[in-house]
């Protein structure tokens, strides 16, 4: 189950399913993020720098979806600490962007 697996990457739950006796954490935000850029920007930000401000939960999940598309990303944080995401794809913590012009979608 997808929405289970990125809760465990972005280390974050936003809905929790009872199953039985069990609790079950998913995150949402992931692919409602993934959904959402796709539909207006299609595959034209493949290769584009992007940056994420934070490093909480909803900004993992933005990372995570962004690096699904392809997005090379910077996450600056003002605690630099937080934002080492090592449950994250690698993707995630590309290298810091070196063009700073902006992506039109």
């Amino acid at each position: 189950m997808q929405r289970l697996y990125d809760a465990a990457l972005v280390e974050a739950v936003n809905t929790i399913v009872v199953t039985g006796r069990a609790l079950v954490g998913h995150n949402t935000d992931v692919e409602g993020v993934r959904v959402a850029i796709e539909a207006a920007c299609d595959d034209s930000l493949r290769g584009a720098p992007g940056l994420i401000l934070g490093a909480g939960g909803a900004a993992r999940a933005a990372a995570l979806a962004l690096a699904r598309l392809g997005v090379r990303l910077t996450v600056v944080n003002r605690t630099p600490a937080a934002a080492d995401w090592p449950n994250m794809p690698a993707s995630v913590n590309d290298a810091p962007i070196s063009d700073s012009s902006a992506k039109n979608c």
